[in-house]
Parts: structure tokens; sequence; C-alpha cells
């Protein structure tokens, strides 16, 4: 019988971060899951990122696999800031040609402070280190502290979680 055949559009199943989501990272990604395998050439432009207050669209990569779409901002998001992921009705498709049926809009709110603060260099004091065994101390209101340390270009990332006093020397660093 016709009343027992289905006619539905493509759905979005799942959303990461969640509808309404707050204090989500500045650094993430947003993961849309369809209900089936998404036509790779219609997602392009066809979903979006915009940072709700100014109504701006977030430059962002998109990765498509099967019935799952990443949408990655190429830089990280303002802090305490509302940002809606949105989708257009009949802008994506599946492999069979069905689109979706109606907008799609999801909000979140990234997180009010950056995880990190910048530490405050006491000693040395112009902030320069001049041998390759150096004694650094730093004063931060973070509770995890990421120091970066570089004689070239290659960085070496140090996370410590309490403020410390850094001295290469001493196997045994110090928390003051």
């Amino acid at each position: 019988m016709l009343k027992d055949i289905e006619t539905i559009g493509l759905k979005v199943e799942l959303i990461t971060p969640d509808i309404n989501s707050i204090d989500i990272d500045i650094d993430t990604s947003i993961k849309v899951k369809f209900n089936a395998y998404v036509n790779v050439n219609s997602v392009l432009n066809n979903i979006i990122l915009v940072e709700k207050e100014t109504n701006t669209r977030v430059s962002s990569n998109v990765n498509c696999n099967n019935d799952v779409v990443v949408l990655s901002p190429k830089k990280n998001l303002k802090s305490n800031t509302e940002y809606m992921v949105y989708i257009p009705k009949n802008g994506i498709s599946d492999v069979l040609g069905r689109k979706l049926l109606v907008d799609f809009k999801s909000t979140f709110k990234t997180v009010a402070q950056s995880k990190f603060t910048n530490p405050i260099i006491i000693s040395p004091s112009d902030c320069k280190i001049y041998h390759s065994l150096p004694v650094i101390k730093f004063l931060s209101n973070s509770q995890t502290n990421i120091v970066e340390i570089s004689s070239s270009s290659n960085f070496t990332s140090i996370e410590y979680s309490k403020l410390v006093e850094y001295n290469p020397e001493n196997e045994n660093t110090v928390a003051i």
C-alpha cells in the first residue's frame, strides 16, 4: 500500500557540541551526524558556523565521511561567545538525492575564559635566556601553565600544574 511507503528527507541525528551547550572549548570542532550517507558535493557552503552576535561567518574546513560532517574552524573561536551552526533546507542531500527538508540550527557558547593565561616571567628579569641551562621563575593565575621554550623555530612545550621554579640542572622541579 502507498501509505506504507515512507518518504523521508535527510535529517540531522546528532550534533556535537550538543544544542544549547555551554562552556565549549575554543578549539572545538563541530560534528554533525545525519541519518544517511551524505553527498560530499552538496556539503560545501551548505553547513556554516556563525558568530551569533555579529552574524559573522567563521572560516572553517569541512570534512565529510559517510554520514558525518566535521566543521573545523581555521582559528580558535572567541571565548564567552555564542555560535550557531546553520544548515539550510534543501542545501545538503544524501547519496540518493534526498534533501534536508527543514532549516537546521544549533547554538553553543564557548567557555568564558581560556584554560591558560600568559604567565608573568619573574626571572630572568629581561625575559631572555642567555645560556642553555636557564632557571626560569614565572607567576600565573592559571591552574595549569604551558611554557614554550625554543632556541630556534621548533618549540618544546612544558606543562606545569602549579606555580613552579624550573631548573633543568635539577631533575626535581620545585613548586613555589
